[in-house]
């Protein structure tokens, strides 16, 4: 009894302290979860003023400090944003001279911080909780600096942040029992808080609280405003320059998650002994009964296993030595089978590989050569567009033309994706911001009659392209609503799988250790054996004529097979559909980089050499550089660019692929000829392409076909600013 009973007790001891840290652990990743969660919803609405600010201070009317103009056009945005409790623009000394609510004469800002850092550092300034002298209520104001036509600051434009709304989202959110969360301005003035948030609000939180969880950086147990311990955790908003906006404060009690354990254990202990003895009983009247057929039974595996018959198990529950022994038997025969089963797989993968390769070959090819006429189609519409005059019949025909060339040129687009011949940025990113911010577009798409679901299960960590990866969610989804054209529910989750999970999928294209997973469910149709074999090939598709590609799901499989990962499906007709990507998972977090938007039409007088064989592609550059200021020479072959007599030119642009030579080879003996010249390399095929076949360095300065008048002159200027300013050869 005791050699059965001790091991019992002490690994059930041991049990209920691991069960205890896991417990522990769980709450400490919880509180960083809804910290995030909660500075993530207040990082969208700084996000939110900075991009209602920068639309502001290029309104026309702002930098020309029409107030009364200036006001008008600003008011309809207290309606539209509810966040915003006002928005306008002050002078230098402070006086507001534009305000989208009504204000009392002679109102004065100077003494504002974000003023004063708006007019300091020229960037986004952050405020500090206050009365707003127009509204009357509190807000957290943000400044950001309007430039006239020289560049000198002529004026701030300002908006406030409506404390009340702050306080109102907080109150939406569904808390953990006991929670305390703060959300603090920088000083660590209370915004919004639960619970109490009228007691606290304007007001400074506990200074002792905000301070620990700064300094500990990560969950840690401290005693709340409420005397009751909890775990708190300190999480920050901050503008586009990396200034603190917010702090965020959040606390989940410890007791709560720890004391029900506690007490469990303490039946289950008991429970446990008394079963033990019981068990012991048991096992002296029934062990010979038990093992001697336990053994014929594995005996009657191992003769079928030797006879080919794969399938045999002994269907002896784990448990003993022999328990043991037979579940590793199962084990084994489990693995011969799928072996044999992955064999065949693996012959029908190769056969279809081939089939893809081949047409992904001519989708590369066609795509290319789309990407010239549709290069002269967007540059001659939009430059067509741009000169006709407002209210010209022929700018709205003009406008159908380009519109046309950008349809054909998001269709080259998805050829190139399931061709795998579309230039990748992949990078780590989180499978479930990309899931949740594409949720407003999916509803839009899908339509009232599909009832849409997110599920998020905390951060999930992989290195993908994120547009690749909104493109597969947004075709499984496309086809999801098709399967239902009657409305249904369609499921988005997001979450992640152990190594040893048992739901993890085998199969020789399954990447090792834990995975990513994204997975999309309907309550469709389904989709019938016979189907699922062909969903993957390209071009096959059930839909009627005009209806679908045929290159949705494909595109999917290339946009999982290039991360790395693996893709499942689970169907029957008239019961719904499963599909479920797997990426192999990454320690981290995504972090994304905002991009500075560049000047509309650059002009320059500049001299531009363009090498391009298409003569309608040479014609529309050369048209455009010269229609904004640029001398333009242009030849359609390397032999006539080296015939090039004169001074030298400031820019070189020149095809990759030329008929008798190519780009790169004609800039290195350009660049010995003129060494100040920059060089600006352009091509139908994608970068990531050129640069596996060893064509293209990665350095190289290159801009794809298609491309509009507008990038054209953006890259230009680019490739102006990048030129050699010595007498060294170029690297091109």
């Amino acid at each position: 009894m005791l050699v059965a009973v001790v091991p019992t007790v002490a690994i059930f001891v041991s049990s209920v302290r691991a069960q205890q840290q896991l417990l522990a652990q769980q709450a400490s990743s919880a509180v960083t979860n809804l910290a995030s969660l909660i500075a993530e919803r207040n990082q969208r609405a700084v996000d939110v003023v900075r991009g209602a600010l920068l639309g502001v201070s290029r309104i026309s009317a702002v930098a020309s400090l029409e107030g009364a103009r200036c006001s008008a056009n600003l008011a309809p945005l207290l309606t539209e944003e509810p966040l915003l409790i006002n928005i306008g623009a002050v002078l230098p000394d402070g006086t507001v001279y534009c305000s989208a609510a009504p204000r009392p004469a002679n109102v004065n800002l100077a003494d504002r911080p974000f003023v004063r850092d708006a007019l300091r550092f020229g960037g986004l300034g952050v405020g500090e909780y206050v009365i707003s002298r127009i509204r009357g209520v509190g807000a957290l104001g943000f400044g950001y600096p309007v430039r006239g036509p020289d560049g000198a600051i002529v004026a701030v434009a300002y908006a406030s942040l409506s404390t009340v709304r702050l306080q109102a989202d907080l109150d939406e959110l569904e808390l953990p029992p006991g929670s305390e969360v703060a959300v603090l301005d920088r000083r660590g003035v209370t915004l919004s808080a639960r619970p109490s948030g009228d007691r606290w609000a304007g007001k400074a939180f506990d200074e002792r609280l905000v301070a620990k969880a700064r300094i500990a950086g990560s969950p840690v147990a401290l005693v709340g405003t409420d005397e009751v311990e909890r775990l708190y955790d300190l999480r920050v908003v901050t503008g586009s320059d990396g200034t603190v906006a917010m702090q965020i404060l959040v606390g989940i009690p410890l007791g709560a998650v720890i004391d029900p354990v506690n007490r469990i254990a303490n039946r289950a202990l008991f429970g446990s002994l008394v079963a033990s003895a019981l068990a012991l009983a048991l096992a002296a009247l029934v062990a010979e009964f038990l093992l001697v057929r336990r053994l014929r039974r594995l005996g009657e595996a191992a003769r079928k296993i030797a006879a080919g018959d794969l399938s045999a198990r002994t269907g002896i529950a784990s448990g003993d030595e022999i328990g043991q022994l037979a579940g590793r038997f199962d084990d084994m025969s489990r693995a011969l089978e799928e072996l044999d089963r992955e064999k065949r797989v693996r012959e029908e993968q190769l056969r279809q590989a081939q089939k893809m390769e081949a047409v992904g070959q001519l989708a590369g090819g066609v795509a290319h050569d789309f990407n010239n006429l549709l290069t002269v189609m967007l540059s001659a519409g939009s430059s067509l567009r741009d000169r006709l005059p407002q209210g010209d019949p022929g700018q709205e025909e003009a406008r159908e033309i380009v519109e046309a060339a950008e349809r054909a040129a998001a269709l080259t687009r998805q050829l190139l994706a399931f061709s795998r011949r579309q230039h990748l940025a992949p990078r780590l990113v989180d499978l479930g911001e990309i899931a949740s911010g594409m949720e407003a577009m999916l509803r839009r798409t899908l339509g009232e009659a599909v009832a849409l679901r997110f599920e998020v299960q905390g951060p999930t960590a992989v290195w993908a392209d994120p547009g690749q990866v909104e493109i597969a969610l947004l075709n499984l989804c496309v086809n999801a609503r098709d399967a239902m054209p009657r409305g249904g529910r369609l499921d988005v989750g997001v979450g992640t799988v152990a190594a040893d999970d048992p739901v993890r999928p085998v199969g020789a294209d399954v990447p090792a250790g834990a995975l990513g997973v994204l997975s999309v469910r309907d309550t469709g149709t389904g989709i019938d054996a016979a189907t699922r074999a062909r969903i993957f090939e390209p071009f096959f598709t059930t839909k009627g004529q005009g209806r679908g590609t045929g290159l949705g799901l494909p595109i999917v499989h290339g946009v999982v097979t290039e991360a790395g990962g693996a893709i499942r499906v689970e169907s029957d007709a008239g019961r719904g559909t499963e599909f479920r990507l797997f990426f192999p998972l990454r320690a981290g977090e995504a972090r994304g980089a905002l991009e500075r938007l560049a000047p509309a039409h650059p002009t320059g007088t500049e001299t531009v050499l363009v090498v391009e064989d298409d003569p309608h592609l040479r014609g529309v550059v050369r048209r455009v550089l010269a229609q904004h200021g640029y001398v333009v020479r242009a030849v359609g072959s390397a032999g006539d660019a080296r015939a090039v007599t004169g001074s030298a030119p400031d820019l070189i642009i020149a095809d990759i692929i030329l008929p008798d030579g190519n780009g790169l080879d004609l800039a290195r003996e350009l660049s010995a000829l003129w060494p100040t010249a920059g060089v600006l390399f352009i091509s139908g095929y994608a970068g990531e392409h050129l640069r596996a076949i060893g064509a293209l360095p990665q350095d190289v300065h290159l801009l794809p076909k298609p491309f509009t008048a507008e990038t054209l002159l953006v890259r230009v200027r680019e490739g102006l600013a990048r030129k050699p300013s010595g007498s060294q050869p170029s690297a091109a």
